[in-house]
């Protein structure tokens, strides 16, 4: 389901980069930034290891005027069996009413074998650090800052289907804390489509701590906002 636009995408693997704020403009000139962001990149595989035993999921749509129309939610906890992720659904509402069983057999159905396929559309899964797309991706040098004891640094990606622009912020030690990023190739009917991602610092990894997607689409009669946000916890070793 929508856990599929979600991923592990760091892991320090022992490197200790911290810096003092005042000498972080001299460092950044030499390079430093590369480096952590090749770090991050480099560490995705091991991040991938690890998975959030609890997590929740909320949908939000809206109408044309930013209104409020429908609320849907759920909370959910995974087991790794050692082959499989297993997913419970503790309690599912869609506009308060009990959806429960519902969310459950969706998960149960994309489980299976038959529906293993599931995930965004090709170059939509674009992300900050995901390797496949590191080739595609270009840090723009010349406008990284730093903001209240943040490194902000923009970057774009490129790819055949989909190209995107953001800016990921860095903590002095060299560790993504957040990241902003807008896609300038956009799916069929979609008129905007952004996405924010946060990272929590597990053992020798960081992995996510939440995602949101916002998006607007031009429906057959109106136009509508969906905002779906994702909050992972109690992460796991596989």
């Amino acid at each position: 389901m929508f856990l599929d636009f979600a991923g592990i995408f760091y892991s320090r693997a022992g490197v200790s980069m911290k810096l003092s704020v005042l000498a972080l403009a001299v460092s950044l000139s030499m390079g430093t930034v590369s480096v952590w962001w090749n770090t991050a990149v480099e560490a995705y595989t091991n991040a991938a290891s690890y998975y959030p035993a609890t997590y929740t999921i909320r949908i939000e749509e809206y109408n044309r005027d930013n209104k409020l129309e429908s609320t849907e939610w759920g909370t959910m906890i995974q087991r790794w069996t050692g082959s499989s992720m297993e997913t419970t659904v503790l309690r599912a509402e869609k506009n308060g009413k009990d959806v429960t069983k519902e969310w459950q057999k969706r998960f149960d159905k994309q489980s299976s074998a038959s529906n293993s396929s599931g995930g965004p559309p090709e170059g939509f899964d674009i992300s900050p650090f995901e390797k496949k797309y590191f080739n595609n991706l270009v840090i723009d040098t010349g406008n990284i800052a730093v903001i209240e004891g943040q490194v902000a640094v923009p970057y774009s990606v490129k790819t055949k289907k989909a190209a995107a622009q953001g800016v990921v912020y860095f903590n002095t030690d060299g560790i993504p804390l957040n990241a902003v990023q807008t896609y300038s190739t956009l799916p069929p009917l979609v008129k905007s489509l952004t996405a924010q991602f946060t990272y929590l610092q597990v053992e020798s990894a960081i992995v996510m701590k939440s995602f949101i997607m916002d998006t607007v689409v031009n429906a057959v009669v109106a136009v509508k906002r969906y905002k779906v946000s994702m909050v992972f916890d109690q992460w796991k070793k596989k």
